[in-house]
Formats: structure tokens, sequence, C-alpha cells
């Protein structure tokens, strides 16, 4: 896997890579996905998933997580990662954050919907900031899903 945010890695070298040593180059494009190739990142997750739902193994949920943490690690950590310094707890944390909401897509979202956009989409829904009024206060303060999510627990 090789990161090209504009494209020049892919323009110049994917024919070549095709045509002289037979591989298959693939695009997967997170800001426009209609531009990405239809390869589904969460198919290892979700083939394990449905395995786990029909038997209960739980060697088979295991392994949709283990699926699930490499492919947010995969996202996060791109090449020449130095491991974020000081700031490596943010860059776990939002390993986690995908890492969990993969699951969830995989375990209970529609079988067309299981895909890594959906996996975008609510992250980006959840951090989303919307005016609520306090109830204590009486004021307006802006709040996320996430943070009305967390008072819930």
């Amino acid at each position: 896997m090789v990161t090209d945010t504009k494209g020049d890695a892919f323009r110049d070298y994917a024919g070549i890579a095709q045509k002289y040593y037979h591989y298959r180059p693939y695009v997967i494009d997170l800001r426009n996905p209609t531009r990405s190739n239809g390869f589904n990142l969460l198919h290892l997750v979700n083939k394990y998933m449905d395995k786990y739902k029909a038997s209960g193994s739980l060697k088979d949920k295991a392994r949709a997580e283990r699926y699930a943490k490499i492919t947010a690690h995969t996202i996060v950590h791109m090449d020449g990662f130095d491991g974020g310094g000081q700031n490596a707890f943010f860059y776990e944390a939002a390993e986690g954050l995908i890492a969990s909401t993969i699951l969830l897509v995989s375990e209970f979202c529609a079988k067309g919907e299981r895909h890594i956009v959906s996996v975008f989409k609510i992250i980006q829904e959840l951090l989303q900031t919307k005016a609520v009024k306090s109830k204590a206060d009486k004021s307006v303060k802006p709040k996320n899903e996430y943070q009305k999510l967390m008072e819930l627990l």
C-alpha cells in the first residue's frame, strides 16, 4: 500500500507497475469515494463477523476485531510515520475510534452499508457540533453527538 495524497505516484507509476510487474493498482480515495475502485477495506472484518454471527465462535469475533484493528492502523499510520512523538496518545485514540466504528458497522449495518464510507459517515456525524439548549442554565452550548452519547453512559 502506498499513500499518495495528490495522485502523482498513481498517475506516474500505476501503468508501469501493471504492465511490467503485473500488479493491480487500486485507488482508495477517502475524500471522494466515487473515484475509488470497488475494493471494500472491511471485507475480512465482515467475513469473520458473519461467521461469528452464524456460529457464535469467539475465535471468529477475535479475527474480526484483529482485522478491524489492522485496517484502522493502516488508515492512521501512513508511510514515513514516526510514531507521533508526544502526540502518540491522540494517534492511538484515533486508531481505537476507527477500529471500534469499523466493528460497529460490520456487526449492525445492513449488507450494502458495511464499507469504509459508512465508518467515516458515522464518525463525521458524531463530531458535528450543534447548538443545544442546556436545561440547567438555559443557555445555548454547542455539543456534538459524541458528547451527547457520553452523557447517556
